[in-house]
């Protein structure tokens, strides 16, 4: 249990670069190799953890091809790459917390793997939202800028030249009222870009945390077995 969290932590400080390479899937390499290694030394029997060691095989197997394909600066395919490595990332994950959760009884502390499973499924509906507001402010922003105005302001530049002192300012003053609306829009979603991005940072240590707690409690489950009835091949 303790290489899982040990996992999930290293995965925490994923995206660095060095030297202008990009590292990310690297770590995440050595993330899916200690969960791996977590994974296979509890209950091999269980359901969902049966399912997690082939899918994590091909999540390393992806991250070595992003990481080549970062050196080669072949960014429309790592992009599709990805975005594989996004969703089968998300179905790993969610079986090993089903996983985990299959040894509530022998936790202390037995409201921590639903509260794991929560704070990892609300990062991913905030990022959800994060991505949807996006789309909606960015049309939002275009839909609010008079493209005739910008037109006019156009030929305007056209003839700055002309233009004394005065009159340029006056023009630049114009035109930006006319964009004001699209640079308010701008303003509250980086407002809440900013918002939504500590609330999920907040949410991850939280995921930390309680996982942390699961694998202590573990540990001390193990050094003091009790007669509960626990999933078979516990070491």
């Amino acid at each position: 249990m303790n290489f899982i969290f040990y996992g999930f932590l290293l995965s925490f400080f994923g995206g660095f670069e060095l030297g202008g390479v990009n590292i990310g899937p690297l770590i995440s390499i050595g993330a899916y190799f200690l969960i791996q290694k977590g994974v296979l030394s509890l209950d091999r029997e269980n359901p969902n953890f049966k399912k997690v060691p082939t899918l994590l095989y091909v999540l390393m197997g992806l991250s070595g091809l992003n990481f080549v394909l970062s050196i080669l600066k072949l960014g429309d395919v790592a992009f599709f790459v990805s975005i594989a490595l996004f969703i089968i990332d998300i179905i790993v994950i969610y079986n090993v917390i089903k996983g985990i959760q299959s040894y509530t009884d022998v936790l202390a502390d037995k409201n921590q793997p639903v509260k794991l499973f929560k704070r990892w499924r609300m990062t991913y509906i905030l990022a959800a939202i994060l991505f949807v507001l996006s789309i909606v402010m960015v049309i939002a922003a275009i839909a609010s800028v008079s493209w005739a105005a910008i037109y006019d302001f156009y030929l305007a530049i056209q003839t700055a030249a002309v233009l004394d002192q005065a009159a340029l300012e006056a023009m630049l003053t114009n035109y930006m009222t006319i964009l004001a609306p699209a640079f308010l829009i701008l303003f509250l979603w980086a407002f809440a870009a900013i918002a939504l991005g500590i609330w999920m940072l907040v949410l991850r240590i939280m995921f930390l945390v309680s996982m942390y707690r699961i694998q202590a409690d573990y540990q001390v489950y193990l050094a003091n077995p009790t007669p509960v009835e626990t999933p078979t091949n516990i070491q």
